[in-house]
């Protein structure tokens, strides 16, 4: 095909926006893992929070000029040229159908033939590992102690290359294999993070953070855990004593949902105070809540939990956890609790549809028949993957506690203390 023939599929998904960011030295938007604001690049307005990146989503939007769209879009917005020529001029940079001579290429475009590729190594093993500064303030500044960092393994890179200068966190399988670094921005120099390249078999959304240390796969299912955000609120409240894992970012994905159902027996979300924080509570409530025991524990607007004390974690969790961080739950034949050994055993567990007042409090609780206060239990329970709203997650989350602690008051359901030789 001619030179001017352009692919607008094959450029979107070839060029991201990090790269297209890069290439136009935007340099000053700042935000979370996958959520960049800043100046708008497109009309230059005074405000500072305006223009909005989804980096995981390859869009843009402009909250004052109303600028949006994909890397297509934005590029031609920028030159004030059609989206055509806009795709034409990237075509010429990265090459994203491998048919420029002296382009750029990003890693692993160049050259491929899909027909003849071999299948995908999701993650694998890094054959190298670079050094790292523990002693730089970066770590102590944002408040996680040395010990912590060292056990970690995160610090100021000191190796050349791509996180140069960076602050940088060792990211491993479930298993404990090393599969790459996160590299953060320090120096407010490009993007605030910085992962290995997806053509290299990297996948986020594959790993769980810290949970090589925290869950032996070989072993029984763990108490439970805290899951939080980000390396920091990792390592915050790892410091303040508690068993914790990192979703790297506000999304569940459904291999994070296999592990961590695989490895706890409940489960305590403490995610930041902003709309995609409580977007994921919700998402993870529902989806979570199905194979475990859940809680949710929220912070004030514009809050994330590294930003708070240690007294203020010990705080907020204490009350949630209690003593169920040496309990396991033992099932009593029968229970409500026992619906999936009766699946497993081919026996048909009934759904049960009771009027149930509007606000259940314990004593009315206290007053049903140990069979009622079953269908109540198991009512709540199958609700919970049915609400609507943030608000209304917490109600059935508090709801079913009082159902489930008056079943374990009644002795139908037995907590026993862990061995702590395990």
């Amino acid at each position: 095909m001619g030179k001017d023939w352009v692919d607008f599929r094959v450029v979107k998904q070839a060029v991201s926006m990090e790269m297209v960011l890069g290439h136009f030295h935007i340099d000053w938007l700042r935000g979370s893992n996958h959520e960049l604001r800043g100046r708008c690049p497109i009309h230059k307005g005074e405000g500072d929070r305006s223009f909005h990146v989804n980096l995981s989503k390859n869009v843009f939007n402009c909250f004052s000029c109303k600028k949006h769209g994909n890397v297509l879009d934005l590029v031609a917005a920028l030159d004030g040229s059609t989206v055509r020529d806009a795709a034409l001029k990237l075509k010429g940079i990265f090459s994203p159908e491998g048919n420029q001579e002296g382009a750029q290429h990003p890693p692993g475009l160049a050259g491929r033939n899909d027909a003849t590729a071999e299948p995908e190594v999701i993650n694998p093993p890094l054959s190298f590992q670079l050094m790292v500064d523990f002693q730089h303030p970066y770590g102590q500044d944002r408040g996680v102690s040395r010990e912590t960092l060292e056990r970690f393994g995160a610090g100021l890179c000191g190796s050349k290359g791509t996180f140069a200068r960076r602050f940088i966190f060792p990211l491993h399988r479930e298993s404990g294999e090393l599969v790459g670094y996160a590299g953060r921005s320090i120096d407010d120099q490009g993007p605030k993070y910085l992962f290995p390249p997806k053509e290299k078999g990297f996948h986020k959304s594959h790993l769980v953070y810290n949970l090589h240390r925290v869950c032996d796969l070989q072993s029984r299912r763990q108490p439970y855990v805290v899951v939080v955000e980000g390396f920091f609120d990792c390592m915050k409240v790892t410091d303040a004593g508690f068993p914790c894992v990192a979703l790297i970012g506000s999304s569940l994905s459904v291999r994070q949902e296999e592990l961590l159902t695989k490895c706890f027996s409940q489960i305590v979300l403490l995610f930041d105070g902003d709309a995609a924080g409580r977007g994921a509570t919700e998402d993870c409530l529902r989806r979570l809540g199905r194979h475990c025991w859940m809680r949710a524990v929220s912070v004030e607007d514009g809050v994330q939990p590294d930003q708070l004390s240690i007294e203020a974690i010990e705080e907020i969790l204490r009350p949630v956890v209690g003593d169920r961080e040496s309990c396991e739950v033992e099932v009593v034949e029968d229970s409500p609790m026992a619906s999936e050994n009766n699946q497993a055993r081919g026996e048909p567990d009934e759904p049960v549809n009771l009027e149930l007042p509007k606000r259940i409090t314990r004593r009315w609780l206290q007053g049903l028949s140990d069979e009622d206060l079953r269908k109540v239990e198991k009512q709540l329970s199958e609700e919970s993957g049915s609400y609507q709203s943030y608000d209304h997650a917490r109600v059935l989350s508090d709801q079913w506690h009082r159902a489930y602690d008056e079943l374990l008051r009644r002795g139908l359901v037995v907590q026993k203390q862990l061995d702590q030789a395990t």
